[in-house]
């Protein structure tokens, strides 16, 4: 019976609840009107962000396989470093990177457009610009002050800016010379001329394929950009990480209000981490090549000369052999002399590193000992240790990482690193010293014996020694030359783009047109079922009031009354 009543009840509630609702039809049509249009102009004004992604993952290397042998850059001291992916999502998430491709994409001018209409969203161009702005870097510009473009005819455009507060930026010294200046422009300019005031110097030229979109219904404008201030703002849109938490490949995601400029910088952005990373990888080998070239063009000279001399003696002399003992003689002093060239080579290694730990602050142009034929296991690990904690270093500060925990420990192996290969050259200078002496006073003996000869002999066995000498001097640094060339051309980065970003791929994360329309309907019911409970709830506590006050008079009255009859 209690189940009963219960039920009607309820349904005595659910009726009054639902006439309650008609009542306020009005309300509810009001509302869903008010909601649907606060979506509509949501979805209008909301600008619209993209998301393009784009995978790269490790390299297998695959050189033995290709090459046949490793043999050939066993001799390089090839720089190796042990990578981690988290390493590497560190590297790609860099600051001086998204500037480096900010800079080849030519990003610190910003193009933009505005149709004349009152929903019209501000939109940026990317490629496609009716005109393009040259800036002449070596003159301060004003950054962030929108200069409006409207087309009179095929040669001549209005320029019209009125900004205050406006900060001047130096491109080349990369900061602001001035701030809080006023900008006032309205004047008549013509294309490919150059525009220049005490506040501003560019020229603007017409992009003829786009002609068509310089129309007047369209406002069309251009800003210039502080680059750090940009990379900044690029940096906070993008994302790295890996796929998974166990996979090697690394997920990197950007986001975009203009699809054709989002998926362009990632793209470019990624090839700028590959090209970066081959190049520190090629950056001994550079080295290498380097020194060596400046070896051989003090040897080129001395070679021409001594192949020049010997060749005018054997003419002039009529000598064109040597005799049994010269020639014992010979090629026991060039086996000397090439002992001492092969030393000599070293000595001048060595010499460089300590010229150049004492000139250069910055130890990524140095040389491994392999370029000097230098065949020291120890001091081979200390130059490329060096080398790996000085990239190590870079990287850090790359990052505008000055303050990074570890950097204070970094220096401090780098200090400790180069006192220990000061110490292991100076030694190794020492032992090439004692090695030289000895060598000399074989040279001194052995010349004695080669004194006897005749003297136009004598002369010969000079001459051919030197040439000797140099020749094969000449020749080490050729082939090691070469080494480092192939070692530098087999070199590929150590990540390739596995998915590069594609517009296909590409989602909308703003606005969410579904979403709006979903919650605009929700709330637009909602909000008046919210008033209706809410009236009647307030309606019911304050009848309860009453009925109570009402009450407790009653019960007062009969107890008067009863008193009075007593």
């Amino acid at each position: 019976m209690s189940t009963q009543n219960e039920s009607r009840s309820e349904a005595i509630v659910l009726k009054e609840f639902i006439s309650k609702v008609i009542s306020y039809k009005y309300f509810y049509l009001a509302s869903f009107v008010l909601c649907i249009l606060a979506a509509f102009i949501l979805n209008k004004l909301s600008p619209t962000i993209y998301e393009v992604n784009s995978t790269i993952g490790p390299v297998k290397d695959r050189r033995s396989g290709l090459l046949g042998s490793d043999e050939l850059f066993s001799g390089m001291g090839t720089f190796t470093q042990s990578r981690s992916t988290e390493d590497d999502i560190n590297s790609v998430n860099s600051f001086s990177l998204i500037g480096s491709t900010l800079e080849k994409l030519n990003l610190e001018v910003g193009y933009y457009y505005q149709k004349n209409n009152i929903f019209a969203q501000t939109k940026q161009v990317y490629l496609n610009a009716p005109f393009l702005v040259t800036i002449d870097k070596s003159h301060f510009q004003p950054i962030y002050a929108k200069f409006y473009i409207t087309l009179l005819d095929i040669n001549s455009f209005r320029l019209t800016a009125s900004e205050d507060n406006v900060s001047l930026y130096n491109y080349v010294d990369n900061k602001i010379v001035k701030e809080s200046v006023s900008i006032k422009i309205d004047t008549i300019c013509r294309f490919n001329e150059t525009i220049s005031n005490a506040n501003l110097k560019f020229s603007v030229s017409m992009n003829n394929e786009s002609l068509p979109a310089l129309k007047n219904e369209v406002t069309h404008f251009f800003e210039f950009y502080h680059l750090d201030f940009l990379t900044r703002q690029y940096l906070e849109n993008i994302s790295v990480g890996p796929i998974s938490p166990r996979s090697s490949l690394i997920d990197i995601r950007f986001q975009g209000k203009n699809l054709d400029l989002t998926v362009a910088f990632i793209n470019s952005y990624l090839q700028t981490f590959l090209d970066d990373n081959l190049s520190k990888k090629n950056k001994i080998a550079e080295n290498t090549i380097k020194f060596i070239d400046n070896q051989l063009s003090e040897i080129s000279d001395s070679l021409v000369t001594s192949e020049s001399q010997l060749r005018d003696y054997r003419s002039s002399n009529q000598v064109t052999d040597l005799s049994y003992q010269g020639q014992q003689a010979l090629e026991q002093m060039t086996r000397i002399e090439t002992d001492r060239s092969t030393l000599q080579v070293q000595e001048r290694y060595y010499n460089y590193i300590l010229d150049y730990l004492e000139k250069n602050q910055d130890m990524a142009g140095l040389a491994p000992p392999s370029s000097a034929n230098v065949i020291d296991p120890i001091m081979n690990t200390l130059v490329l240790d060096f080398l790996e904690t000085n990239a190590q270093r870079s990287a850090i500060l790359s990052n505008n990482a000055e303050k990074n925990l570890f950097l204070g420990q970094i220096e401090n192996k780098i200090k400790l690193q180069r006192q220990a290969i000061v110490e292991n050259v100076k030694n190794n200078l020492n032992t090439l010293n004692i090695t030289q002496n000895e060598l000399n006073y074989r040279a001194e003996k052995l010349s004695r014996e080669i004194s006897r000869l005749p003297r136009t002999e004598l002369n010969m066995v000079s001459m051919q020694r030197r040439f000797n000498l140099t020749d094969a001097i000449y020749t080490f640094l050729l082939e090691k030359r070469s080494e480092a060339a192939i070692s530098m051309a087999a070199n590929y980065p150590d990540y390739e783009i596995k998915e590069p970003a594609r517009e296909i791929t590409s989602t909308i994360i703003s606005p969410k047109i579904m979403i709006n329309w979903f919650l605009a309907i929700f709330f637009s019911l909602l909000i008046p079922t919210l008033y209706i409970i809410l009236k009647g709830f307030f309606n019911n506590r304050s009848g309860k009031r009453d009925r109570q006050g009402f009450g407790t008079a009653v019960f007062t009255g009969r107890l008067q009354y009863c008193n009075c009859r007593y």
